[in-house]
């Protein structure tokens, strides 16, 4: 007995749809032209006692 094959798939079928091309990519790491959160500004705290 001949050993069934699978039926070529339809010319009419459309394939599956793959990801919408014009969905951007999920963000990587911030861009390196991002500068770095500013650091709390030496501020000179009053003498304790003067509040």
């Amino acid at each position: 007995a001949r050993q069934a094959v699978n039926p070529p798939i339809p010319p009419n079928i459309p394939p599956l749809p793959q990801n919408p091309p014009n969905i951007p990519p999920p963000p990587q790491n911030p861009p390196l032209n991002i500068p770095p959160p500013l650091v709390a500004p030496t501020v000179p705290t009053e003498p304790p006692g003067t509040q």
